[in-house]
């Protein structure tokens, strides 16, 4: 099969599949179901972004009903869908994610369920930071921009904030520009004890790339004093 150079999937390829799998995940009792990554994103931009990966938070997920959702997005793969738990160990106890391996019209898909956040932590420090959104016509559950923009600052190492992450972090701030509540950001960050990692990302992605966060100095206090001190 003759793969794509773009690896990632158009809006068109994966909106459906995450319809689907909301949809049934929530019929099945799955009550705490989230909008992750680059959908939770996606759910507030005018354009949504490309995407190889479909993500979902849920603390009620289980292998059973994994399997299910395997079998009912089969209808959507080019090849017969596969699926995997894999756990980590976490702050307190096992991190799990639960992924479905399609191909979609040749391009490569997963959609993964986490039952923790932030490298491990409850999805219950984001209880305050939630709120309904009618998309594509289905409702959601999703963080709040402020609570996206905080999320996507606070990757763990390796990872931090890649140059992809940055260009479509600063694609979605500035579509919300005028909307977004930056003491609000920084409040989280704060409450997560993720502030001195989310100065550390901003440290290494303008060391790497010479990149910044839009409005980045209100988010992180002294960042410019960092940035400068970064410089050759």
């Amino acid at each position: 099969m003759r793969r794509p150079a773009e690896i990632r999937a158009p809006p068109a390829l994966w909106i459906p599949v995450l319809r689907e799998s909301y949809a049934f995940l929530r019929g099945s009792g799955i009550g705490d179901l989230l909008l992750y990554g680059s959908q939770a994103m996606s759910v507030y931009m005018r354009y949504p972004l490309r995407s190889k990966d479909i993500d979902l938070v849920s603390t009620q997920m289980r292998p059973p009903l994994l399997d299910e959702l395997t079998k009912r997005l089969a209808v959507f793969s080019d090849e017969v869908p596969k699926n995997a738990v894999m756990a980590r160990v976490a702050e307190r106890g096992l991190a799990r994610t639960y992924s479905i391996y399609l191909w979609t019209r040749g391009y490569p898909l997963i959609v993964e369920i986490f039952d923790t956040i932030l490298g491990g932590k409850d999805p219950k420090v984001l209880r305050a930071h939630i709120r309904p959104v009618s998309k594509w016509n289905m409702d959601f559950y999703a963080p709040t921009p402020e609570a996206i923009v905080a999320l996507r600052l606070s990757f763990s190492p390796p990872e931090r904030i890649s140059r992809l992450n940055a260009v479509r972090l600063n694609r979605f701030i500035k579509a919300k520009e005028r909307q977004l509540n930056y003491k609000e950001i920084l409040g989280m960050v704060e409450e997560w004890g993720t502030l001195e990692l989310v100065r550390d990302n901003l440290k290494e992605l303008y060391k790497r790339h010479k990149m910044r966060i839009l409005h980045d100095s209100e988010i992180c206090p002294r960042i410019l004093d960092v940035l400068k001190r970064s410089s050759p």
